[in-house]
């Protein structure tokens, strides 16, 4: 039986914590206008969750290397040498 790999989503019920960053003013604005973003606190939102969302992709990914479910044949999965 094949094992179902599960992406993690992340959630708005999360619990909240105020952070302050410096941060690029140019570089915001341009990733709050890509992800469509009404707000700075959006675009930070959804860019950390793109980038969490990512990180499990490539879980699931090499995961399904391991098990030889599909081969890496771009040599994509990075990580692995450098571990």
């Amino acid at each position: 039986m094949k094992k179902k790999i599960a992406l993690s989503q992340t959630t708005r019920s999360a619990p909240m914590q105020r952070k302050n960053f410096y941060l690029r003013v140019e570089t915001l604005k341009r990733a709050q206008q890509a992800l469509g973003a009404r707000t700075e606190t959006e675009a930070v939102a959804r860019a950390l969750e793109l980038v969490v969302f990512q990180e499990d992709a490539l879980k699931a990914f090499r995961e399904l290397c391991e098990q030889g479910e599909i081969e890496d044949v771009f040599g994509h999965d990075r990580r692995s040498s450098a571990s």
